[in-house]
């Protein structure tokens, strides 16, 4: 994790831990400087990292202020933080299969994904052990990833990428759509057949510019709702 990621997990936690309300006023950035030992540019990358996923705004010649968080209960489509902010950390995986697949679907990868070995990972995302949220579907390319367990992907796979293996995970693309779910699908979620879902199929980028995962994720309608906040134009 990079210096600046790290500043902002800091002033993140402050805001979460001390219940700061929308337009509460965050330290001077000189003070912010001294209190992590960092220099100026580190910490206007952090404001701008927690100002990308709605957590604060600027006032020209004011200061950064703290923005009004989502309401409990929705979860975030452009913040890391969506499922635990949303559900308070009563997130579980189950059904957790791991596979090597000489390539991604076809169908899936359509020219955006290379057609090469993969680690394939299926997981159903439960809230309160019992409520399933999403159903996933990803896909790791084995030259990024090239070991990946059960154990693993019953946890967070992104932070064993990249503290395990050192990935500097940068940006990612989300084709979003609306169809009806399949019968392995419903299953899953505890839903019919054709019921309604929203499918968003993510593609996640490293610090090169390469892409190594290919995710969709199937949702289900009862117990998932979004917020997506605009970043500041300003900072």
């Amino acid at each position: 994790m990079k210096k600046y990621q790290l500043v902002a997990s800091k002033i993140r936690n402050y805001i979460i831990d001390n219940n700061l309300k929308h337009g509460t006023q965050l330290p001077k950035i000189t003070k912010l400087m001294e209190e992590f030992d960092v220099g100026k540019s580190t910490v206007l990358q952090a404001l701008t990292l927690l100002d990308q996923e709605g957590s604060v705004y600027k006032i020209q010649g004011s200061g950064i202020f703290v923005r009004r968080p989502p309401e409990k209960g929705y979860m975030s489509l452009g913040a890391d933080w969506g499922f635990s902010h949303a559900f308070n950390d009563n997130i579980h995986k189950i059904n957790v299969k791991v596979s090597q697949v000489d390539k991604p679907p076809v169908e899936l990868a359509k020219n955006v994904f290379p057609l090469e070995p993969c680690y394939k990972v299926v997981r159903t995302v439960v809230k309160n052990a019992d409520e399933p949220l999403l159903q996933e579907e990803s896909y790791y390319l084995k030259e990024y990833v090239p070991f990946l367990t059960k154990e693993i992907a019953e946890g967070s796979i992104f932070s064993y990428l990249q503290k395990a293996l050192k990935l500097e995970i940068r940006f990612s693309d989300q084709y979003m759509e609306i169809r009806k779910l399949n019968d392995f699908e419903a299953k899953a979620l505890q839903l019919s057949t054709g019921d309604p879902t929203l499918q968003i199929k993510e593609l996640h980028y490293l610090a090169n510019g390469e892409v190594f995962d290919l995710a969709k994720l199937v949702y289900n309608y009862k117990n998932v709702k979004f917020i997506n906040q605009s970043p500041d134009k300003i900072i």
